[in-house]
C-alpha cells in the first residue's frame, strides 16, 4: 500500500511523509517534553559534598526533570543547600537526608525562622524536635525549662533556649523582642529531654535527618539496575533515562512508547 498525493496536496503530503519518518526512525522520547541520559548524570557541589541524583536535582540546564518536585538543591559554593540548611549527607539506600542550620553556633544570636522548603515526601522523625530562642523578653515565666544563650556577648541580647516538642510552643506575644526556631534531633532514644538535659549547641552541630517517601522509588530501584538514570517527563511523574532513549520502566524493556523527532 503507498501514500498519494494529488498535485494541490503535494507539500502537505511530502510534510507528513517526513514526518512519519522521522518518527519511525527514533522511538524514543520527546525533546521538548524530557531530557537526556547524559543530563541526569548524577553531580555534587564540589570537594566531598554528597552526590546528587534522583529524587534531588539542581534546577540548572533543564535539570529539574531528573528530580522530583519538592526536591530541590542549590550549590552555594561548595556548600549542598536545601532551602537554608546545609547538606551533611544523603542516603540514597535508606531514603534519607541529613541537614545541618548555617547559623554560627558559637553564639546564636537573633536570626530568621529557619524553616524548611514545603514538602509533603519527607517525612519527620519521631525524634525531631524544636530549639525556640528567645531575645530581650519581657516577661521570663515560661511553661517550659529555658537556660541562657551561652557566649559572652550575650549580654546585649539577653538570650535564652528551649527545647520543645513539634507544634507545643504558645509564647503571647509582647513578652519577646524577637524569637526564633531551628529543628534538632534527639539521639539515643530519648524523648521527653528538656533543654536541662541536653547541650543545644552539640545538637545545633549534630543536625536532623529527614526521610523522604516516594511511590516511584521501586521503579527507580529497577531502572538504575538496569543503567539507566532517574528522572521524569512534564506529563509523567516517573521516566528511566536509558543511553538509547527513555523508558517508563527500565532499560531492559525496550525504548517504550514515547517518541522524539529529530530535528
Amino acid at each position: 500500500m503507498g501514500i498519494y498525493c494529488t498535485y494541490t496536496r503535494g507539500l502537505v503530503c511530502t510534510a507528513f511523509c517526513v514526518f512519519f519518518i522521522a518518527i519511525l526512525e527514533d522511538p524514543v522520547e520527546s525533546s521538548s517534553n524530557e531530557v537526556s541520559y547524559e543530563v541526569c548524570e548524577s553531580r555534587n557541589c564540589g570537594g566531598n559534598r554528597p552526590n546528587i541524583s534522583y529524587p534531588f536535582y539542581i534546577p540548572e540546564e533543564g535539570r529539574e526533570l531528573c528530580g522530583y518536585p519538592g526536591f530541590e538543591l542549590k550549590c552555594e559554593g561548595t556548600k549542598t543547600m536545601y532551602g537554608p540548611f546545609s547538606v551533611k549527607s544523603i542516603s540514597y539506600s535508606e531514603s534519607s537526608i541529613h541537614l545541618v542550620s548555617q547559623r554560627d553556633n558559637s553564639c546564636f544570636v537573633p536570626p530568621p525562622f529557619n524553616l524548611l522548603p514545603v514538602n509533603v515526601f519527607l517525612n519527620k522523625s519521631d525524634s525531631l524536635r524544636q530549639l525556640w530562642f528567645f531575645y530581650d523578653c519581657i516577661n521570663t515565666s515560661f511553661s517550659f525549662p529555658i537556660s541562657p544563650v551561652n557566649c559572652t556577648s550575650n549580654v546585649t541580647y539577653n538570650g535564652s533556649v528551649a527545647l520543645l516538642p513539634n507544634g507545643t510552643f504558645h509564647l503571647q506575644s509582647g513578652f519577646c523582642q524577637s524569637f526564633a526556631m531551628v529543628p534538632v534531633q534527639l539521639g539515643g532514644g530519648f524523648s521527653n529531654q528538656t533543654i536541662k538535659d541536653v547541650d543545644y549547641k552539640e545538637l545545633l552541630e549534630n543536625g536532623f535527618q529527614l526521610k523522604w517517601d516516594l511511590l516511584t522509588n521501586k521503579s527507580c530501584s529497577g531502572c538504575q539496575d538496569s543503567g539507566g538514570r532517574c528522572g521524569r517527563s512534564r506529563d509523567r511523574d516517573f521516566l528511566c533515562y536509558c543511553p538509547h532513549g527513555a523508558n517508563p520502566w527500565d532499560c531492559n524493556s525496550g525504548p517504550g512508547t514515547v517518541f522524539r523527532i529529530r530535528n
